[in-house]
């Protein structure tokens, strides 16, 4: 039919049609046969000469489908009158492709109640169900992210204050199954006298104004009072306003920082001097002589062992360079003149050595 001659209220259905990716049909329960618009056999991918009946339709249903698509409509709709209401999978008659699809329709009854005709749409849902089939597979993804963290992860509806969601570690901190604890509330898990104290510190805490809240109170199921570090934020989940809690056991974080603290004062082990050969002194090693000074002191020759030592502390055996003496006394050595008196080590005079 020219295009021309086309009703005006036909051209527009069918480019409503077009547009919303959406068909309509009609069908006679005795015959069997359906008729259908122009956005119905595009979503099929069906001509004219395709013929429409309920094995045509059959025969469009994806295979893994269509015994059970068939049963549907003989047993739920013709046989208890309910409305069809069905997504199911399609191949396309022209391009073999799979697409996802929402048939809707109602029975039209006749004065005995029996089914005479049955009219609805058929929706191409393909992109819709692609997408929420990613969003799922995400949901996943970050479910296992979210069950298998170490730290205990709470979410609140913050109209409510009822938890929405806990990991399996918050769960172990506080002492409750989830289905438990995504029954109870936060006041349910603070001790009433400190629940302002709390609710201040947590919004704080979501609102960056407090890094973190440190030794908030927790009731656990057994009526113990856990001291908890937490940090928050703000986040819609599920088209709610919620709270993010990640909780740490206060005296666990502690511990932590504690052995961190220990690890930083031990740090690795200190080097330690090479040891100290048995034939050199303690005082000065037998391979270097003291640096002279700007005295005339003569410098201080190589030493060796005392006799009788391994290793001698403050003297060399042998004759000591600045008071004469054959032999290592352990200790400062005056020598002493022919009179008896004390003499000094280079002039001969009469000197008194101090200790």
């Amino acid at each position: 039919m020219p295009m021309d001659m086309v009703d005006p209220a036909r051209r527009l259905l069918d480019e409503v049609e077009a547009v919303a990716q959406i068909g309509s049909y009609s069908l006679d329960i005795a015959s069997g046969l359906w008729v259908s618009s122009t956005g119905l056999d595009a979503i099929y991918g069906i001509d004219a000469a395709y013929v429409r009946s309920v094995d045509g339709w059959a025969s469009l249903v994806h295979p893994d489908q269509r015994e059970a698509m068939v049963a549907y409509f003989t047993d739920e709709v013709l046989g208890r009158r309910q409305p069809f209401d069905r997504q199911y999978r399609i191949v396309r008659a022209d391009t073999g492709e799979e697409r996802s699809v929402h048939g809707r329709g109602a029975l039209e009854l006749d004065e005995a109640g029996r089914p005479v005709r049955m009219f609805g749409t058929i929706a191409d849902v393909t992109e819709t169900h692609r997408a929420q089939q990613a969003l799922v597979a995400s949901e996943l993804r970050y479910a296992a992210i979210f069950d298998g963290a170490i730290e205990a992860i709470v979410v609140a509806d913050t109209a409510s204050e009822r938890f929405r969601w806990a990991n399996p570690a918050a769960c172990a901190l506080l002492g409750y199954t989830r289905d438990d604890l995504l029954e109870l509330t936060i006041p349910d898990v603070h001790p009433a006298a400190d629940l302002p104290m709390v609710r201040e510190q947590l919004e704080a805490v979501a609102d960056g104004r407090l890094p973190i809240a440190k030794s908030v109170p927790y009731r656990r199921r057994d009526g113990s009072v856990a001291l908890v570090d937490v940090r928050a934020s703000w986040a819609e989940v599920d088209g709610l306003a919620c709270m993010i809690g990640f909780l740490s056991d206060h005296l666990v974080t502690h511990f932590l920082k504690q052995l961190g603290h220990l690890g930083r004062f031990n740090g690795p082990a200190r080097r330690q001097p090479p040891p100290r050969s048995a034939t050199s002194c303690l005082a000065f090693p037998a391979s270097t002589s003291r640096p002279s000074s700007t005295s005339s002191v003569p410098s201080r020759q190589p030493r060796s062992p005392c006799a009788g030592q391994t290793a001698c502390p403050r003297r060399p055996a042998g004759a000591c360079p600045r008071l004469g003496r054959p032999t290592c006394t352990g200790g400062r050595s005056r020598a002493r003149g022919p009179s008896g008196s004390r003499r000094g080590p280079r002039t001969g005079s009469t000197a008194s050595y101090r200790r």
